[in-house]
């Protein structure tokens, strides 16, 4: 069978990388030899990682076709022999803890690259070997006090999720590449569930976060599940029968409309596809399509498909009747996963139960809520709780063996009439196979708490300031309101400000066809304009930190109150794409100055002269209320 691979890069070339193996399609995802590290077994919440180019090679679909192609991939420095993978190992950390992370920029600047010393966004894709990181849906400080005098202005690291910052590529081999060390403090008050981080240079990102990227697990707490209703969730979450799944998808683009490269024409390619921005690039990048640069076999055009933790459709076991918990992150660039469990051959419905706990990282206001399928936009996160029935409809026993389908794209969202471009579609893909057992022998000793029956709703987690409930109708929102058009400039002289007090509403408009990701802060959905009828995935309280409506008159209320980290960072679409092409804005959260607006002066890293519009519901170990 063919397998995964990433053979060296030969020196002759220009070139190095490193070696890793892939299990080949359809296997058990306990059997990639990163399995342990895409669980986060080892409990890091530090690592080194190297970002290099590697030859990445396995079956494409159902037909084994072959796919060959050079990409960027993160090297793990703590793995033996540096394993690459087209994920990171997982990081897990607890709540007021700081996590860790050293990364070097090992690619080859382009011929014809400029030398960069500052940072520009704009409406080209650009700067491909340059890298900027960020850590998505962690409430952590930006690092940025200010903004530099000019886009060409040195912008230090002083820490924390600093997305503006960037390390330049080598302009040979003969010496390592530029390294640094991001850091995040977790505040005492930070949620317990799935981030991630991935690159983030406005210009270069679709052709890196492809295949680089890793998740961040935040560590359960008790003591957000302490109000009473949530002792059977609480009993269920603390079970040694428990079993987790992590589930990261990685979504890889080579759809197009010719297969002639020689054609400079890049309407010729799909809007969303890897080759297209690989070609419109201001200079064209060199690790793509038969390129010289690399010297290395493509074989991809035409292909569209998604792995799960580096594997075309795995196989998930999972013990019927018992409930696992599975932890979800879209890290493809763009198009949505509408994700449905059906009998293979048909659709016909299973009768598994999904028990939604969170979305983006923020408990729901009232969990378990029973819901039919996840849809998960580019860079959201999904929480559920899984079961499968142990006896059929018809009073049958399920067989051990029993496979059913994982899909994407037959559930209830379909892409809105509006969508034109493959950006706002659903992925249309058999995504893995869930193969029930009836008998779990590691399992044995424990007791059986992970097959209990378990309520819908009435658990009512305790919740931080940042993500308290703000759907009274009494509450009074920033009262200045403003359009802003995504100018995609840094240095931008207007800025979005948020000043900390205050509640901000925010009506937005065509997210049928384009994402809301806000950095820092996640929002609340007040109001669904025009409703979702089709799906109860999306509720009016809800907290997001990307929110996509394919399924929807693309309008929403939402809401959220700064605080308590001050600085500069982004809002922007999530469709990548779209976003290295300028579709974002840059936006200062703010400590309260004169009349109530942002002082001229640099912000701190902590808001402390400020209160609270809506106090949450945890207090620290002080006795102080929302501390951060």
């Amino acid at each position: 069978m063919s397998a995964w691979r990433s053979p060296l890069f030969s020196e002759a070339s220009g070139r190095t990388g490193r070696t890793g193996h892939y299990p080949a399609k359809a296997c058990y995802l306990e059997d990639h030899p990163g399995y342990s590290a895409m669980m986060g077994t080892s409990g890091l919440r530090a690592v080194n990682l190297t970002f290099q180019p590697v030859q990445f090679e396995g079956p494409a679909n159902r037909n084994w076709t072959l796919a060959q192609f050079t990409t960027r991939m993160w090297g793990d420095d703590n793995a033996t022999g540096g394993a690459v993978w087209p994920f990171a190992p997982t990081l897990r950390v607890k709540r007021g803890e700081v996590l860790r992370i050293g990364l070097r920029n090992n690619l080859i600047r382009a011929p014809g690259e400029a030398a960069q010393t500052g940072l520009l966004m704009g409406s080209v894709y650009k700067m491909q070997d340059f890298i900027a990181l960020h850590s998505h849906g962690l409430h952590a400080a930006t690092g940025i006090p200010q903004q530099p005098a000019n886009a060409t202005a040195p912008l230090p690291y002083l820490g924390e999720d600093n997305v503006f910052y960037m390390l330049p590529p080598r302009d040979n081999t003969s010496y390592q590449g530029a390294f640094n060390e991001y850091y995040y403090d977790l505040p005492i008050n930070h949620l317990p569930g799935i981030h991630w981080f991935h690159p983030h240079l406005k210009g270069s990102s679709t052709l890196q976060q492809t295949s680089a990227s890793g998740v961040i697990i935040v560590a359960d707490d008790p003591i957000w599940l302490s109000p009473a209703g949530c002792e059977p969730l609480q009993r269920l979450l603390q079970s040694p029968a428990l079993v987790e799944r992590i589930l990261h998808f990685e979504g890889f683009y080579f759809n197009n409309k010719t297969l002639d490269l020689s054609e400079v024409n890049p309407n010729g390619f799909q809007d969303d596809s890897y080759p297209s921005v690989a070609w419109k690039s201001s200079v064209r990048d060199g690790l793509c399509c038969n390129s010289t640069r690399t010297n290395q076999p493509f074989q991809a055009m035409g292909l569209d498909f998604v792995l799960i933790n580096g594997i075309l459709q795995p196989t998930i076991r999972a013990e019927a009747g018992v409930w696992q918990r599975w932890r979800l992150v879209n890290a493809a660039p763009s198009r949505f996963l509408d994700l449905t469990i059906t009998m293979i051959g048909d659709d016909a419905p299973t009768g598994c139960q999904i028990a939604l706990l969170a979305k983006d990282g923020v408990f729901l206001l009232d969990m378990p809520r029973m819901v039919g399928h996840a849809m998960l936009a580019g860079a959201s996160r999904a929480e559920f709780l899984l079961r499968c029935p142990a006896v059929l409809p018809n009073g049958t026993a399920v067989a051990n063996g029993t496979r059913y389908v994982l899909k994407s794209g037959r559930g209830p969202i379909q892409a809105s009439p509006d969508c034109t471009t493959a950006t706002c579609r659903p992925v249309l893909q058999d995504m893995a196979v869930l193969e029930l057992t009836t008998a779990s022998p590691d399992l044995e000793g424990h007791q059986r708490d992970a097959g209990f029956e378990l309520p819908e709703g009435g658990c009512k987690p305790l919740r931080p300031a940042y993500a308290a409930d703000l759907r009274t109708a009494t509450l009074q929102a920033s009262p200045r309101p403003h359009d802003h058009e995504a100018l995609g400039k840094f240095p931008d002289r207007a800025p979005i400000v948020l000043p900390m007090g205050t509640i901000q509403e925010w009506n937005v408009t065509n997210i049928m066809l384009h994402s809301l990701h806000l950095h820092v802060n996640p929002f609340q959905v007040v109001d669904l304009v025009g409703g979702v009828n089709l799906t109860n995935y999306w509720m009016p309280g809800d907290y997001h930190d990307v929110l996509l409506l394919p399924a929807s008159t693309g309008r929403a209320m939402v809401r959220f109150q700064p605080g308590a980290y001050a600085g500069y960072s982004l809002v922007h679409c999530h469709i990548v794409q779209h976003a290295d092409q300028g579709c974002a804005k840059v936006v200062r959260y703010s400590c309260p100055g004169p009349a109530g607006l942002a002082s001229p002066a640099p912000e701190p890293n902590i808001c402390t002269n400020f209160t609270w519009p809506v106090h949450g519901t945890l207090y620290d170990a002080t006795g102080t209320a929302d501390a951060i």
